[in-house]
């Protein structure tokens, strides 16, 4: 919500000499300086979930790289024993691991 506020407040600053100094409240043109960005942020998203759904898949190896990478964040508090195992099964995917039993 900070980051939103900071944004707002500085396009406001920046297009400062569009506003009419005329009108009494300035939170009209606030939050139509939100919408906009708040639209555009959406509709960034939108784009970049749409072109990722039509990546092909990355390559096996960077995908268990990934896994590695994911499950040596999730394993650090366990026993170095356990946190093989478990590393094991995020990077091959199978339940079938002694770990799981």
């Amino acid at each position: 919500a900070e980051d939103v506020a900071q944004q707002v407040f500085l396009v406001a600053f920046v297009h400062r000499d569009e506003f009419e100094f005329d009108r009494e409240d300035a939170r009209p043109w606030l939050c139509g300086i939100a919408r906009n960005l708040c639209g555009r942020h959406f509709r960034t998203q939108w784009q970049i979930r749409h072109l990722t759904h039509r990546l092909p898949p990355p390559p096996i190896g960077l995908r268990a790289r990934y896994r590695r990478r994911q499950a040596g964040g999730c394993t650090a508090s366990a026993g170095t024993p356990l946190r093989g195992d478990m590393r094991t099964v995020a990077v091959t995917g199978r339940d079938s691991h002694p770990a799981c039993n």
